[in-house]
């Protein structure tokens, strides 16, 4: 196999400042390694799509309490924040298909996933987090 291992790792640098969020996005980023691991263990594809399924759970929870706080407080950033969110579920749906036909391909998705995550939080979630401390300030 030639993908490299890449588990993502908790640093302050992905903190948002917001508690919930933060340790939401924690949450997240274990059962987004899990899936990796999952694939990278070759545990089988009942414990990968196990893990997927958790996955999906976990962000339908995640991004529904985004999206109200954003509709609560009216965040200008909204379209682009849930826009991003259906890039997620796009890498989800394509991690699916992929492991039906190809599991070294869905390991490269998985590895998108991750990149995806941590690029999300660095710019979008902080995005968000910036506004609401504001917002919770006032």
């Amino acid at each position: 196999m030639d993908l490299e291992k890449k588990v993502i790792v908790w640093t302050e640098e992905l903190s948002t400042g917001i508690e919930w969020q933060d340790f939401q996005h924690k949450e997240f980023l274990e059962l987004t390694n899990s899936v990796f691991d999952s694939f990278y263990e070759n545990k089988g594809k009942i414990d990968f799509e196990k893990t997927i399924d958790e996955l999906e759970r976990y962000a339908k929870q995640h991004f529904s309490i985004e999206d109200r706080y954003m509709a609560l407080f009216e965040f200008p950033g909204t379209k682009d924040h849930q826009k991003q969110h259906e890039e997620f579920w796009a890498f989800i749906e394509d991690i699916k298909i992929a492991s039906k036909r190809n599991i070294l391909e869905a390991g490269r998705i998985c590895n998108k996933l991750n990149n995806w995550f941590v690029d999300h939080i660095k710019v979008v979630d902080k995005k968000l987090g910036r506004f609401l401390q504001v917002k919770s300030q006032r």
